[in-house]
């Protein structure tokens, strides 16, 4: 989606670098803020609303943004999507230890074929439509999955799913 996108804001090969980039900053921003300055169940308790943000954001393409824009619009999504450093830790807690490098494996593999799969399902939808109404349209889907994983799992009141506190 890079390419198209920078295509679509005017920009050349430099700009689908600084596409790429923006979210990878904020990711690495994020990550850094979320481990330093948050407690652990802090960490847990905005891992719902930051992974609900970091789709959500995305929706303001449908604003068809200019590139500057659009660079901001990535970087918050790659700071709220901070939320996994949480997230992994909640999933490694959860697993039996003797089982957590073959469970945390298997949960690689599938999310990097989701990602894979999204990718190719925005791939596909970028030719029949404009990329910041792509990006915009899998943004808002993204919220709205995240949001109902997070209801589901707000009976858990921040508590990791085999019910251990964090100290």
């Amino acid at each position: 989606m890079a390419a198209p996108l920078a295509h679509e804001v005017g920009g050349g090969a430099a700009a689908v670098g600084v596409i790429l980039a923006a979210d990878a900053l904020g990711q690495s921003a994020g990550a850094i803020v979320l481990s330093r300055f948050a407690a652990p169940p802090t960490r847990l308790r905005v891992m719902g609303p930051l992974a609900v943000a970091s789709c959500g954001v995305l929706a303001l393409f449908f604003t068809q943004p200019a590139l500057a824009v659009c660079v901001l619009i990535l970087v918050a999504s790659g700071l709220c999507a901070s939320y996994q450093v949480a997230a992994n830790a909640a999933f490694v807690r959860a697993a039996p230890r003797e089982q957590r490098s073959q469970v945390f494996g298997l949960a690689q593999g599938a999310l990097s074929l989701g990602q894979g799969t999204a990718m190719i399902l925005a791939g596909a939808a970028a030719q029949h439509h404009a990329p910041e109404r792509v990006v915009a349209v899998f943004g808002a889907v993204g919220a709205v999955v995240a949001m109902a994983v997070a209801v589901g799992r707000g009976h858990d009141r921040g508590r990791p799913a085999n019910g251990r506190q964090y100290r």
